[in-house]
């Protein structure tokens, strides 16, 4: 590793020639364990997660992050529109059909997915904004987590939106 950085240090060779010989250098010359080897061969990885994840945004209305459409979508809009943002889990939840009327957020997030596209199985959501699918297995739901001690009203209120049925986020939890 010495005589590699000394050579480096002289060197002649750009940044990626460097670090492509001091990464080289130091994995030819690890240990690794037999089962390490294998999989490197093989070409296998590691580690592996068999869950998937979302994040269901359950700040405060206000304080909600929302993607912008892209340029294409905001030049097919009316001049007077202002539906300038890209719907997310809250939206596709407000507008789940009228026989997921008793799936809380908590639930829709971790068993359904949404698509623009409908498929086989497809559940259309209403005001035609899009399909949702059942999938087979559900994700892990992860959320803000507000604590009681800090904020009552945020805690009870993320509480109430995650685990009780809604429709409409003013008149129903606010």
């Amino acid at each position: 590793m010495r005589d590699i950085l000394q050579e480096i240090r002289n060197g002649n060779d750009r940044l990626q020639q460097s670090l492509r010989k001091i990464s080289n250098t130091f994995y030819n010359n690890s240990e690794l364990s037999i089962q390490e080897a294998v999989y490197n061969i093989l070409q296998l990885p590691l580690s592996r997660s068999s869950e998937e994840c979302i994040f269901i945004p359950t700040f405060p209305p206000t304080d909600r992050v929302h993607l912008v459409k892209s340029q294409t979508e905001l030049q097919m809009l009316e001049k007077s529109s202002t539906d300038i943002y890209e719907h997310g889990l809250i939206e596709h939840y407000i507008n789940r059909p009228e026989f997921l009327e008793n799936v809380t957020l908590a639930d829709f997030a971790a068993n359904y997915r949404y698509a623009t596209k409908p498929g086989p199985n497809s559940i259309s959501l209403l005001n035609k904004s899009g399909y949702i699918f059942h999938r087979k297995q559900p994700r892990v739901i992860r959320f803000r987590n507000y604590h009681f001690e800090i904020g009552p009203e945020n805690f009870l209120r993320e509480h109430v939106m995650l685990c009780i049925p809604w429709r409409n986020e003013k008149a129903d939890i606010l």
